[in-house]
């Protein structure tokens, strides 16, 4: 592929560990942006991992990272999400603009227009609101010297969702700013996992406005298993062959939603869980979400997810201290004749077994 000039538009991935999974989020998402961009796209598509055997295939510029050069992105107190500040003040200098992608995302409209909404004003987030930041954090000596030098307001901070960041190469000093910052609020904050979004935001606004993305991606963080069971079902299902007019279509088949039966059927559901208790209406319901015989394939590809995500749902409610304060365990929910007509014998056999397997592992 071309190599990057000054003058080149890039989105900007990065991935890196051992969990396949998060290479094949990458895949889905770089396919994704390939499916929903022009023939002339007007930008290049880079990829930093330590792993360049998975995005074999695609025409995208693989940056291969070594193992040393990660750990030196992590820092003395290992964060790793230092890593992709290190990366955005690696590769922003290289291009006109820089958009920045994580995995967990696939496109629904064309990439280009995130490079529209980009220039030396302005500066592109996922998600943007206003907080503050903990007053134990701002009044910690180094970083209240770094916010009086950047002129940073500490009660009133944009907080960005960095899934996706975007900005121009003449506002590249931004990310000297997020890395000076990272590393003052990181210890200082007890080291919270979010530092790297919180720092970002606030570099940002000392440079530009910013902005936040208009529907082009779809970031789905809050739901991960559930879409990363679609975009597993069409990878497995094209592989290699994502350039055929099957595959394009397929696409179109991933929607952004998560899958439910019809608003009818979901109604008929609801009044049928009068009949239980009313703590375990949520989890048939959900469990029902995992039973149904969704037409679309992909949709059909959620089901074993979301009667797991049903189960998992269930002990955040109820918070058993033991297997005994378990209800589900009792015949009043197993052996119920509404639920298993509902969902059926395996469906609930498979529940109690799961909801074993997690009572297990945490007790």
């Amino acid at each position: 592929m071309t190599n990057i000039t000054a003058s080149t538009n890039q989105l900007l991935y990065l991935v890196y560990g051992p969990d396949e999974a998060y290479h094949a989020e990458a895949r889905f998402s770089i396919l994704s942006a390939l499916y929903r961009g022009s023939t002339d796209p007007g930008f290049m598509i880079s990829v930093y991992t330590d792993a360049p055997l998975y995005y074999e295939g695609l025409p995208v510029q693989v940056h291969a990272l070594p193992e040393e050069t990660l750990q030196q992105w992590y820092g003395p107190l290992r964060y790793h999400h230092r890593a992709k500040l290190c990366l955005l003040q690696h590769a922003v200098p290289l291009a006109e603009k820089t958009v920045f992608i994580d995995t967990d995302t696939f496109f629904l409209r064309d990439p280009a227009l995130l490079f529209d909404a980009v220039d030396d004003k302005t500066c592109l987030a996922d998600e943007l609101y206003d907080s503050q930041l903990p007053a134990v954090t701002a009044n910690d000596p180094a970083v209240a010297a770094l916010l009086a030098q950047f002129g940073i307001d500490p009660k009133k901070i944009p907080v960005i969702n960095s899934g996706l960041f975007g900005i121009s190469r003449s506002n590249s000093d931004v990310l000297d700013i997020a890395l000076a910052l990272n590393d003052v609020v990181y210890p200082a904050s007890g080291r919270s996992l979010t530092t790297e979004q919180l720092v970002l935001g606030m570099a940002a606004s000392t440079r530009a406005m910013l902005v936040e993305d208009s529907g082009v991606i779809k970031h789905y963080w809050s739901r991960k298993q559930l879409f990363r069971a679609k975009a597993f079902a069409f990878i497995k299902r094209h592989g290699n062959h994502w350039d055929t007019a099957a595959a394009r279509n397929d696409f179109l088949r991933v929607t952004p939603v998560l899958p439910k039966p019809p608003a009818f059927v979901r109604t008929l559901a609801k009044l049928a869980c009068l009949l239980v208790t009313r703590r375990d209406r949520q989890l048939l319901l959900e469990l029902l979400y995992g039973r149904y015989p969704y037409r679309n394939p992909f949709d059909r590809a959620c089901c074993d997810v979301w009667q797991q995500k049903a189960v998992e749902n269930y002990l955040e409610k109820v918070k058993p201290r033991s297997a005994a304060d378990c209800r589900l365990f009792d015949d009043q929910l197993f052996s119920n004749r509404f639920a298993k007509t509902l969902l059926g014998s395996e469906c609930l056999e498979n529940a109690r077994q799961y909801l074993s397997q997690i009572i297990a592992a945490r007790l």
